[in-house]
């Protein structure tokens, strides 16, 4: 408990990073009920910012803030597969050069 406790209150830049990382994941998670429009409906392209398209449309008349919404969960899903993948392949590869040590720990 004391660990969590330390972890919580003696950084400030971890604390922030956290709640970054949260936001995140909220906004990816409810992206649907966040999005002000679906974002692969068309309308008029190239629309300037307005009180309907907080960042204007896109080439094809898409709203650019529902398409940056969602994409959050494309985003972060790349980031942790790539952790992951990178986590496994680096305990394989420390598993592997313990166990034979010699040639293969070099």
């Amino acid at each position: 408990m004391d660990t969590i406790k330390y972890l919580l209150t003696h950084s400030r830049l971890r604390l922030t990073g956290l709640f970054i990382l949260s936001l995140f994941l909220a906004l990816a998670i409810f992206a649907p009920l966040i999005a002000p429009h679906d974002p692969w409906e068309t309308r008029e392209p190239y629309q300037p910012p307005s009180q309907e398209h907080y960042l204007g449309t896109n080439d094809i008349g898409q709203d650019i803030l529902s398409e940056l919404i969602y994409a959050s969960r494309v985003s972060l899903t790349i980031g942790f597969m790539a952790g992951l993948i990178s986590v496994f392949i680096g305990a394989t590869l420390g598993m592997l050069a313990g166990y034979y040590r010699g040639g293969v720990e070099s």
